[in-house]
């Protein structure tokens, strides 16, 4: 068969029959016409392939879409092999992927089933609190449970040494605690977003990313809200109990949207004040009713404390699993927020909508 070779380098093979006719090169798109019968083509004698990938096609036809190439066309004398093998590079993943994969956020994909974004703030109460009743939820709050379970046993054990023992005990209630809180801001990301399933625990194997980085921001938001508290209680000989609830109310009006602005946002921009009071300006009402939810719930938590505190085994286990269920509802709410309001809040998210 008669072959010719294109200016883009890629060696042609063609049909006799197809002599004269117009034609485009698979490789390059560029057309041409083919030599008659009776002028030879011009890099007569070069090895020729016969695959149909590399045999060109009439103008008017679409050519299949050609696979990934598993060799390189070399410009080489005859005497040389005209294909040499290439090695595929590496697999991968582009640094926003790697950057979305090591978020505590998770961000979802499209094909996960979201809530009705028409959701009213009544039902998306309601939602929240049924939320965690869900099998899985329900296994979260008991691992939940075990987990603070087993560090008061551990503190019960450590007391038989007053200073190593007392010190170890702290850290480990600290640690569980911060755990827990980095799995509530989870459960607000995953609210903003409006998935329907329950968020896994924070991935442990990514330490920095999973768990030291949100706890590091959320402390941050923490001090920004309650700075005021602490300067005062720093600053006042003998602080006036109104103010100090006063501050305290201020502080927790504050903290809540400021942990919304780092789920969504997921950097230290989420810090900047101006973001955090713009964020409640433009939703009022629907922020006061979460914020409301949020005291409630402190409430009902520090009333159960009082009741139960003092009976053996209940007073312990009772006020901490309904504490948790109460900071899963207030999470999920604070999230919900976000997503039934996202028109008017969508500007939180800032250049990372785009990886959304």
């Amino acid at each position: 068969m008669p072959s010719l070779r294109c200016e883009c380098g890629q060696l042609l093979t063609y049909r006799p029959e197809q002599s004269g006719d117009r034609v485009r090169c698979p490789r390059c798109r560029r057309e041409f016409h083919l030599p008659a019968n009776d002028v030879p083509p011009a890099d007569a004698g070069i090895l020729r392939t016969s695959s149909p990938e590399e045999r060109l096609m009439p103008t008017g036809e679409t050519p299949p879409a050609p696979p990934r190439p598993k060799f390189e066309l070399r410009d080489s004398p005859l005497d040389a092999p005209a294909y040499q093998p290439v090695e595929p590079p590496p697999p991968s993943a582009p640094p926003e992927a790697l950057a979305a994969e090591r978020s505590f956020r998770r961000r979802p994909a499209a094909s996960v089933p979201t809530l009705d974004p028409t959701l009213s703030l009544g039902r998306a109460f309601v939602e929240a609190a049924r939320h965690p009743l869900t099998r899985d939820g329900s296994s979260i709050l008991l691992a939940g449970i075990i987990f603070f379970a087993a560090v008061g046993l551990f503190a019960a054990v450590a007391s038989f040494f007053p200073i190593i023992g007392g010190l170890v005990a702290a850290l480990a209630d600290l640690a569980v605690k911060g755990y827990i809180f980095c799995y509530l801001m989870l459960v607000v990301a995953w609210g903003a977003r409006g998935r329907v399933e329950i968020p896994d625990w924070p991935d442990t194997s990514d330490l920095h990313g999973g768990i030291l980085r949100p706890l590091c921001l959320a402390a941050a938001a923490g001090l920004i809200a309650f700075g005021p508290l602490l300067l005062y209680d720093a600053w006042a000989q003998s602080p006036l109990p109104v103010l100090r609830w006063l501050l305290k109310g201020w502080g927790l009006f504050y903290f809540i949207m400021a942990i919304l602005c780092v789920a969504v946002r997921d950097d230290q921009t989420a810090l900047n004040p101006l973001h955090v009071l713009r964020a409640i300006a433009h939703v009022p009402r629907e922020y006061a009713a979460v914020w409301a939810l949020t005291v409630a719930a402190l409430g009902v938590h520090w009333g159960i404390e009082r009741l139960v505190g003092r009976v053996l085994l209940i007073g312990y286990i009772l006020p901490m699993g309904v504490g948790l269920y109460l900071a899963f509802v207030a999470a999920r709410a604070t999230g919900l927020l976000y997503f039934i309001r996202r028109d008017r809040l969508k500007w939180l998210e800032g250049e990372t909508s785009e990886r959304a």
